[in-house]
């Protein structure tokens, strides 16, 4: 496909529009939910203590002052697939914190299953949020573990099917600390499922006006994620780190349709949707900075990397890419724009990453260029799309959110489901 360039005068106003755009719309996000909350442009990013900082949700002393007692609490609900347990209040998602973490399982023993020392919690049970929830009172307790806050090993996992329901959560406060006690930090900590064929999921679910830190394994949604699948979920808060920092998730082997808008910052493979892994169909729009494998989308690609792009700064100091700072997997069909310390799209390793550049940025906001090979005006290749991009059921263009760059379709407005 060739593309024609525009005139002068056109190109004065397009970049008219495009600051119009920039300075009205910066960091728009889609919001899964129809609450009134889908234009993010206005909520800041919180501060990074909660309001009270003594204690966590999980604490006798902060159940004291919510009124509720977790040795005695019900959930609505059977957590069947048709009949999940249903989380409506803040302190409906703390009791399911406080199960794991304090070894309490709810529902019957069959929601527990352990193999050696690894414990795996509500394998095969169904929870979904009903509202948008704020858990800025307290510090969070991340829902799964690897270590106890004093370090202590644990491995007790969230290993269900998670579904917000299209709904928020902001306020998610983690202290920084350091070493295994402040790892596998997030809204959810250590998510495993039992198996390949009992998976886990995170699905539907916004993070924002938070600020999730942690020492290795942190990102705004999931610290880590292993036999999981994380779809249609996105961060906007700040995220930060030491190693496997993502502003979506710390590390995972199947994300999808996620993005992240907030700042995100660590030393080793840091990522601005994932630290570590895997990500298709995702964007970053975030700033990205480390030391090294630091990466606009993944930090440290181990799985595919397709049908994603970036357009927020990206800095460190080895291997550091606008797409993937290192990358031991196929990388495919992505692109990047705004500032790289190496401008490259691959810091290190296989695969390339094509760079939005001018007039290539104007051709970004078009979503032929997503679907076909182009062209420019001297008949040389710029664009090898070997996996069209989706634009019936998971893109779509809109001039009004993220500079005019593709956005995702959501369960909420997606014509109709691609699966």
């Amino acid at each position: 496909m060739k593309f024609e360039f525009k005139s002068k005068f056109n190109n004065f106003i397009y970049l008219l529009l495009t600051l119009l755009f920039v300075c009205t719309a910066v960091n728009v996000g889609l919001n899964f939910a129809d609450s009134g909350d889908s234009d993010l442009s206005n909520i800041a990013v919180a501060a990074d203590q909660p309001t009270n900082k003594n204690y966590y949700w999980t604490d006798t002393e902060a159940q004291t002052e919510q009124g509720v007692d977790f040795t005695n609490y019900t959930l609505s609900g059977s957590g069947s697939e048709e009949d999940p347990y249903l989380i409506q209040s803040e302190k409906d998602l703390a009791f399911l914190s406080w199960t794991i973490y304090n070894d309490q399982v709810y529902g019957g023993s069959d929601n527990k299953y352990t193999s050696g020392s690894d414990n795996y919690f509500y394998s095969d049970v169904y929870f979904k949020q009903t509202k948008n929830l704020d858990l800025s009172a307290y510090y969070w307790q991340p829902i799964g573990i690897r270590y106890t806050r004093d370090g202590t090993s644990a491995r007790r996992y969230f290993s269900g099917n998670y579904d917000g329901g299209g709904y928020t959560v902001s306020g998610v406060f983690t202290p920084a600390g350091s070493s295994n006690g402040y790892s596998y930090q997030g809204l959810f900590g250590y998510i495993y499922g039992r198996s390949w064929a009992l998976e886990a999921s995170i699905a539907n679910l916004g993070v924002i006006d938070s600020f999730v830190q942690g020492y290795y394994y942190v990102g705004g949604v999931v610290g880590i994620a292993y036999s999981t699948t994380v779809s249609n979920v996105y961060n906007t808060g700040s995220v930060s780190g030491s190693s496997n920092v993502g502003g979506v998730v710390g590390y995972a082997n199947t994300v999808s349709n996620a993005y992240n808008t907030g700042s995100v910052s660590g030393s080793s493979n840091v990522g601005g949707v994932v630290g570590g892994g895997s990500a298709t169909n995702s964007y970053n729009t975030g700033s990205v900075n480390g030391s090294s494998s630091v990466g606009g989308v993944v930090g440290y690609a181990d799985v595919t990397v397709s049908n994603v792009y970036n357009t927020g700064i990206v800095s460190g100091s080895s291997n550091v890419g606008g797409v993937v700072g290192y990358a031991d997997a196929i990388v495919s069909n992505t692109y990047y724009g705004g500032d790289c310390t190496l401008d490259v799209g691959i810091g290190s390793g296989e695969g390339s990453a094509i760079k939005i550049d001018s007039p290539v940025e104007e051709w970004a906001k078009n979503e032929e260029w997503y679907r076909v090979d182009a062209t420019g005006e001297d008949g040389a290749l710029v664009w090898k799309v070997t996996n069209p991009w989706d634009f019936d059921f998971i893109w779509y263009m809109d001039l009004a959110q993220n500079d005019g760059y593709p956005v995702l379709y959501t369960d909420q407005n997606r014509p109709e489901k691609h699966y």
